[in-house]
């Protein structure tokens, strides 16, 4: 969720904007707040799923296989 240039929950809303029926799943270990809260928020504007660092190849695969269903 956080990036050099631009935050992830900006990403986000951008991206819904343009693609709207992109399925977007949001990764944070935190940062400035806990990675609960920044995922929180990023589900309020649009994300599909959201995991907490460290994420496992399982997790990461049962997640996009869970959007794409």
């Amino acid at each position: 969720m956080l990036m050099p240039v631009k935050d992830g929950l900006k990403m986000i809303m951008e991206l819904d904007k343009v693609f709207p029926e992109m399925r977007i799943i949001a990764v944070s270990g935190g940062g400035v707040i806990e990675a609960e809260r920044y995922l929180r928020l990023a589900c309020t504007i649009g994300v599909k799923k959201s995991l907490t660092k460290p994420v496992s190849q399982d997790a990461l695969l049962t997640a996009v296989n869970e959007i794409l269903s």
